[in-house]
């Protein structure tokens, strides 16, 4: 019986610890996941340039000093 009273605890204390373990792992995935922009609706002249390969990326802008 004391070991039936010592094991139901540390069962209970072991799921608890794989669940907060787990809600924790999901968390920094969503965290690290891409967030995406807006950029509207494709149109054709979008979608014929993405599809001809005539698209070159664009130069990011240099950060603003104060």
């Amino acid at each position: 019986m004391f070991i039936t009273q010592r094991a139901i605890p540390l069962i209970m204390l072991a799921l608890l610890g794989g669940t907060v373990a787990w809600a924790h792992e999901l968390q920094v995935a969503t965290a690290l996941a891409p967030t995406w922009k807006e950029t509207g609706p494709v149109t054709k002249k979008k979608q014929s340039e993405a599809s001809s390969g005539s698209w070159q990326p664009q130069a990011q802008p240099a950060p603003k000093e104060d």
